[in-house]
């Protein structure tokens, strides 16, 4: 299943080196958080929804590392999986949804034509 998600970053990128010796880079995107104007006086702020992406191609996440930082606008496009880990603490198995980037599908916002 495919998620295409335009947000802004809220953790910055960071890279983490696997096990197997391959790159991935992590940050989150926060989506939604408006304020419903037709309310009048009372704009009653609607939660933001995080969603953590997950770089697997390491020139792409090079790339938002250098590019990306906290509050910039961006445009991903990628696979949702879930991630299914050991919890080192206390033995529990963890779910952790993310939305993979394994080719192209980061752009920030500042570099798309958004004029006519």
């Amino acid at each position: 299943m495919q998620a295409i998600i335009c947000g802004k970053v809220g953790q910055a990128p960071v890279q983490k080196i696997l096990r197997n010796g391959r790159t991935v880079t992590i940050f989150t995107v926060g989506t939604g958080g408006m304020f419903d104007q037709r309310i009048g006086g009372k704009d009653l702020p609607k939660p933001a929804q995080w969603h953590r992406i997950a770089v697997h191609n390491e020139p792409l996440g090079a790339y938002a590392v250098q590019q990306l930082v906290k509050n910039s606008s961006v445009y991903v496009e990628g696979d949702i999986e879930v991630r299914v880990y050991n919890d080192s603490i206390n033995g529990e198995v963890k779910h952790v949804p993310e939305i993979c980037i394994r080719r192209d599908g980061i752009t920030p916002m500042s570099e798309l034509n958004l004029t006519g």
